[in-house]
């Protein structure tokens, strides 16, 4: 009899199961793949976009189709979508004519992807005897930041205006794949600055710290410009960590100086002692706060003259068991004074 029972709550519970994951699956599949649409219940005009994110590898963005919709404006006006936030400025990046029902449909173009969000340019090769071309994309420097923008929709007549949000986001490790095929089939070209980095991850105990050589290096500069490195916090401090001069072929090599070090990573002082009658002198380390905060940061490498730009990542970690041990050392030889309240 309770075999019986079992058997029939089992022929009741898997179908239930499977209805309940069906269900889960149609959700999540909705709310990544159900476009954005216009709520009938708000008056007045309205933006949407679709999709409201993008990802700003090359052949990811250029493959993806973002569409403005919009409501409410002046029948016969054209309306223009404008990106806020990028670099404290506003782009333009699509436009449509009303119709006569007061909606738009407006397309992100591959041209404004190229040149407004990738920041780079399209070169158009001729390859039949038909005249027809092929285009390759020429990426010459930093695509503007990840991030969420506004984007907004203004009715040139009316002076109307509807807005809605859109995010870019880092590539994924498949969109810098896609790319790199589209680099090796010639589709894409890469003419930007790069920077890297060595070594990526830095400990923030004193000693350890001021034994490290933190070397930037990059490449495809221009020529005899000046470079500094700005170390950028997730708090919006940026502090100048080191700079270099760029040498004819465009490479340059800036390392970390120990003042830098001391001044603006670990927010402290250098003290200077006479030690010998030949006016040699012995550096004290003089800790007067905390460090800046462990974690990671962007690297950011600009130009001085052409205002070229690459980032890189940073990233300072907390002083371990052996990194305290070298500071309290340090502190019993007078090499370091840690004055913190």
């Amino acid at each position: 009899m309770f075999l019986e029972k079992i058997k029939t709550f089992s022929r009741i519970l898997f179908p239930a199961w499977l209805v309940f994951m069906a269900s889960g699956l149609l959700l999540s599949g909705c709310a990544r793949l159900c476009p954005i649409v216009i709520d009938p219940y708000v008056y007045g005009p309205q933006v949407i976009v679709n999709p409201d994110s993008a990802s700003l590898g090359v052949a990811s963005l250029i493959g993806t189709d973002i569409v403005f919709e919009g409501v409410g404006f002046q029948p016969g006006e054209s309306v223009f979508i404008t990106l806020e936030g990028v670099d404290d400025d506003e782009v333009v990046v699509a436009s449509d004519t009303v119709k006569t029902d007061g909606t738009f449909s407006a397309k992100m173009t591959n041209l404004v992807k190229v040149t407004e969000i990738l920041r780079g340019d399209m070169e158009f090769d001729t390859y039949s005897e038909e005249g027809q071309y092929e285009t390759v994309l020429v990426i010459t420097q930093m695509s503007i930041p990840a991030g969420s923008y506004t984007a907004r929709a203004t009715g040139m007549l009316s002076n109307l205006e509807a807005e809605t949000t859109f995010s870019f986001n880092e590539p994924s490790k498949g969109d810098r794949l896609k790319d790199w095929i589209g680099v090796k089939k010639g589709k894409i070209k890469i003419v930007a600055p790069m920077i890297t980095v060595e070594p990526s991850k830095v400990s923030l105990g004193v000693a350890s710290l001021m034994g490290t050589d933190i070397v930037f290096e990059g490449i495809r500069f221009e020529p005899e410009d000046s470079v500094y490195i700005t170390l950028m916090s997730p708090d919006g401090t940026d502090s100048v960590v080191a700079e270099s001069k760029v040498q004819p072929d465009g490479t340059f090599s800036a390392k970390v100086s120990t003042l830098a070090k001391v001044t603006e990573i670990l927010r402290g002082d250098i003290e200077f002692d006479t030690y010998s009658e030949e006016g040699e002198y012995d550096t004290v380390l003089v800790i007067t706060q905390e460090p800046i905060p462990a974690g990671s940061y962007t690297a950011r490498a600009t130009g001085l003259m052409s205002d070229q730009k690459a980032d890189t990542e940073l990233t300072f970690k907390s002083p371990s068991r052996i990194d305290r041990l070298k500071d309290w050392i340090g502190k019993k030889t007078g090499k370091i004074q840690d004055k913190r309240q």
